[in-house]
């Protein structure tokens, strides 16, 4: 495989095309994207859902008035499952909906405030790396071939897109991991190892994104050449497992920080 058709230097050009207002303006206007496609999903698995459960409801209600006979231990447990199937689909297409109308409305001003909040950087701070990210000479690199999400790497700065950027000198370990996934195979759903790359920072941030396995490789050896002393498991690809147990760890960890910071203030 040829990695390096996926890692290109923006130019001047580039930049100008992929951040024409700046990082957070491109993050706006993907999440938007992202927001209504995930909407359009919303308004169509949300009605199916509440149809399915009408016509269920409607032809139990039918059934128990024309034969009132009760119901065993196994009857009542197989309706419920019953149940179940459209109610699922029900609330993935409220989820759809919620999280669908927060990316929409989200401006690129709020994607800032967020990121400042979550990064553990001062908003000048943030302001630099926008400033590097639309420069010329910063990295830009196509982790899949679909294309996203990507990853970008300036002089200062390395950030998943679009999550929260991290100083090379405050990440603490980039991780190859294989992740499940469920996919759709045309016929049935069928659960695959995917590679990951995953990036912690000791701002307890933590950023995993899938990869083609040969450009994960290539993204960690450019971090390690910025900071020689970044974790990488000696090359090992972690199991779901053990970035779980990492995950969870960061989670827990970056909670009791900035509860403290809030104390202190």
């Amino acid at each position: 495989m040829n990695v390096d058709k996926y890692v290109k230097t923006l130019t001047e050009a580039d930049c100008r095309k992929r951040f024409p207002k700046g990082y957070f303006a491109a993050v706006e206007k993907t999440s938007k994207g992202a927001g209504t496609v995930l909407i359009v999903m919303g308004v169509l698995f949300t009605p199916i859902g509440l149809w399915l459960l009408f016509l269920l409801g409607n032809f139990f209600i039918k059934e128990g008035l024309s034969n009132p006979v009760p119901m065993t231990g196994g009857d009542i447990a197989g309706t419920l499952f019953l149940f179940l199937i459209p109610l699922l689909i029900f609330l993935f297409g409220v989820v759809c909906l919620w999280i669908g109308i927060k990316r929409s409305t989200c401006s690129g001003d709020e994607w800032f405030r967020r990121i400042v909040e979550q990064s553990g950087y001062t908003e000048s701070e943030i302001r630099e790396f926008d400033r590097q990210v639309s420069s010329p000479g910063s990295i830009a690199v196509i982790l899949s071939e679909k294309g996203l999400p990507g990853a970008l790497l300036t002089k200062t700065y390395f950030v998943l897109e679009p999550g929260v950027p991290m100083k090379y000198n405050d990440i603490k370990g980039a991780y190859l991991v294989d992740y499940p996934e469920t996919i759709y195979t045309g016929k049935t759903m069928k659960t695959i190892q995917r590679r990951n790359l995953a990036v912690f920072s000791k701002h307890w941030n933590f950023s995993r994104a899938y990869a083609k396995p040969e450009i994960a490789q290539r993204v960690q050896a450019m971090l390690l050449e910025r900071n020689p002393g970044i974790d990488t498991a000696d090359g090992r690809v972690l199991s779901d497992r053990e970035y779980d147990a990492m995950e969870q760890e960061y989670i827990e960890n970056g909670k009791r920080s900035r509860g403290t910071q809030t104390a202190g203030q």
